[in-house]
This record gives C-alpha cells, sequence and structure tokens, in this order.
C-alpha cells in the first residue's frame, strides 16, 4: 500500500495475504524487524529523586515507522505505552521505559552562606551542591545527570565563581547543567558544583529555587 503522510511511503509484504473484500479494516504484518537498543539512565534531582530508564533505537530497517501508539517491554516484562512520530530510515527514536527505583538518587545542598559583600549594599549567597546516584542493578549502567544554576538577566544580579567536580559535559547559556556517569553494579557516582550569586538588598529573585 502507498500512505500519503506529506509525501508517500510503500510498504511490500514478504509474501501475498488475503484480505477480504468486506468493508472492514484487517491488519497485516508488514515486517517483523529487531533493533538494537542503546540504555542509559536520565535523572534531574533538582525536581525529582527518580532515575528514568530510556532506551534510544535506530531505525536501521528500510521502512518508515508511522505515527502511532507503540507497547514497551523491558525484558519479558510488560513497561508501559507510549506513541511515537515518524521514523524514518536512519532516524532515532527515544521510548521511555519508566522509572528505576534499582538506581538511587540523593540531591543535598551542602553548604549555604550569606552575608554582604565588602565595600559595597550587595547580598551575597553562596551554595553547593553534591549529587550522588548509587546502582543497584547487576550491570553497568550509564546516567545522564542534569541540574541547573541561576542566570542572571539583570546587570545589577551576577552569578559568580561557578565550580564542578568533575566538568560538566555541558553547560548551555540558561545554565543547565549536564554529565555523564558510568556506573558498575553497586558502584556510586558523585557530581559537587558551587556557585556565588550576589544581588542587591531588596531585589525579589524569581525563578530560581535552592
Amino acid at each position: 500500500p502507498e500512505i500519503d503522510f506529506a509525501g508517500s511511503a510503500t510498504y511490500r509484504p514478504p509474501r501475498r495475504a488475503a484480505v477480504p473484500a468486506d468493508g472492514d479494516r484487517h491488519r497485516v504484518t508488514v515486517a517483523v524487524i529487531e533493533f538494537d537498543a542503546a540504555l542509559d539512565h536520565l535523572t534531574v534531582p533538582r525536581t525529582s529523586p527518580d532515575a528514568y530508564l530510556r532506551a534510544t533505537v535506530t531505525n536501521t530497517s528500510p521502512h518508515t515507522l508511522l505515527p502511532g501508539k507503540v507497547s514497551i517491554f523491558h525484558g519479558g516484562d510488560f513497561a508501559g505505552s507510549g506513541t511515537i512520530g515518524m521514523v524514518p530510515p536512519g532516524a532515532e527514536v527515544e521510548l521511555h521505559l519508566g522509572v528505576d527505583h534499582r538506581v538511587r538518587v540523593e540531591r543535598e545542598l551542602v553548604r549555604r552562606a550569606t552575608g554582604r559583600r565588602v565595600g559595597g549594599s550587595n547580598r551575597r549567597i553562596e551554595a553547593a551542591y553534591r549529587v550522588e546516584v548509587t546502582n543497584h542493578t547487576p550491570r553497568p549502567i550509564r546516567t545522564v545527570v542534569r541540574d541547573q544554576i541561576p542566570v542572571s538577566r539583570h546587570e545589577s544580579v551576577t552569578v559568580r565563581d561557578f565550580q564542578a567536580r568533575p566538568e560538566p559535559d555541558e553547560r548551555t547559556d540558561v545554565g543547565l547543567l549536564s554529565w555523564t556517569l558510568e556506573l558498575g553494579p553497586g558502584a556510586t557516582g558523585r557530581v559537587e558544583f558551587s556557585f556565588r550569586l550576589e544581588h542587591p538588598r531588596g531585589t525579589e529573585l524569581t525563578g530560581w529555587r535552592e
């Protein structure tokens, strides 16, 4: 059949299929394809202590995968349902497999100090955080940790002295930080970062919370 979706795709079943001419819908198997999936975990401990298992799949088949519902299995277990958009040959699709409770994530504010800058009226806030991820699964895992530091939108507010260990893999203009941790079974990975925020006394800060 040819299906038009701002273009067309042709699907050729491997064998002839008899379709009753009764006006009803009938399903015909076009292909059964196995894809290799790259598994990792994603956690944003600033908003949630959960680690989400993801599978990134590349469409290595010659078929365009049409938008629609998908059922997701992790091993032999049903992990949930989702939807995908149109996935042409060679494109990647990300599937979310739910929370993996075997990966423990803890985020802690380890230092917070306030004071006044010498010779001025600015208020100074120093903050330091620690994130720990522990792998309680029986196999090595890759975990992407995302966090954020404040970014000033006003010249009187400054963010200084950002330090991190290890250095983030990515730091965007809006303060988003990203690290990738490779953890063996039973291993714990740690991310630490700190910064100093200065602003005039009496200024109300919005968009940042500890």
